[in-house]
């Protein structure tokens, strides 16, 4: 319980604040964590200036952060991402016979995220980038698996169930089936992985090196050049960077056991 003012807190700051004012501001923002400064002000009817008031917060320990965001995963899902990660940690399941598939879309962006930018040079934006508020983009549809990656598919607008299907028997059924029918025949199951779980899907990060790669490398200017860029992206794709994706889903499954089925950020 908060019953009276640091030690080494100004003199008049003490008249200005009391101990039970000191009190309300800590409950405030126990309350709303994103309740600012003047709000504090304005609800509690102080006299102390924005400047006195923040050091007093600061020195009741809060510091003022950025927002930062992670996968959202609801209550009902941490269960089921729990006992998914158990079950194929005690089988050892090293995902053999299975194909990830996935679709994304990829807009033109020119820039990284971040970039060097000198202190000492006179600039009117001051390393600030233009940005075009609807920028041309196209839809991905691919899979990987041990034996490699799956042929491409680049297309645009909506995508409706029968059109999903016609594009699955291009990509998958046409290129990395040879090697499964040896084994399943012409029989393919649908196994869901959790929902709300793009870490444990190993193309999601495939993913993630294709907009970095349009980005740092291609720069496209058009819609031309974006598709060209991913051609020439998934043309990369060896069996070797398709098992080292994977592999990676151990150290993720592992994760989710010791968070119980929590967003493990990785």
């Amino acid at each position: 319980k908060l019953d009276r003012l640091p030690i080494n807190f100004k003199k008049s700051s003490r008249r200005l604040i009391s101990n039970q004012e000191w009190i309300n501001i800590n409950r405030l923002i126990l309350n709303n964590n994103e309740i600012t400064i003047r709000e504090i002000i304005k609800s509690l009817s102080l006299k102390a200036s924005e400047r006195t008031i923040r050091k007093f917060v600061n020195m009741l320990g809060w510091v003022r952060i950025n927002t930062k965001y992670c996968q959202l995963v609801s209550m009902k899902n941490r269960v089921v991402r729990y006992h998914y990660a158990l079950m194929s940690l005690y089988f050892k399941d090293f995902f053999e016979d299975v194909i990830f598939i996935d679709e994304v879309t990829v807009e033109i962006r020119k820039n990284t995220y971040k970039r060097w930018y000198k202190k000492d040079v006179i600039e009117i934006y001051r390393g600030k980038v233009g940005k075009a508020r609807h920028n041309p983009k196209v839809h991905v549809l691919a899979g990987i698996s041990r034996r490699g990656a799956s042929k491409c598919v680049i297309f645009e607008g909506k995508l409706n169930s029968s059109g999903f299907q016609n594009l699955f028997k291009k990509t998958i059924k046409n290129s990395l089936t040879r090697s499964f029918q040896m084994i399943f025949g012409e029989k393919f199951y649908h196994f869901k992985t959790p929902p709300q779980s793009p870490d444990i899907n190993p193309i999601e990060m495939a993913w993630n090196d294709l907009k970095f790669f349009l980005c740092s490398q291609v720069k496209p200017i058009n819609k031309e050049a974006l598709v060209e860029g991913i051609s020439d992206f998934w043309s990369t794709v060896t069996p070797e960077y398709c098992n080292k994706k994977i592999d990676h889903i151990f150290s993720v499954l592992k994760k989710i056991v010791l968070l119980q089925g929590k967003p493990t950020e990785l």
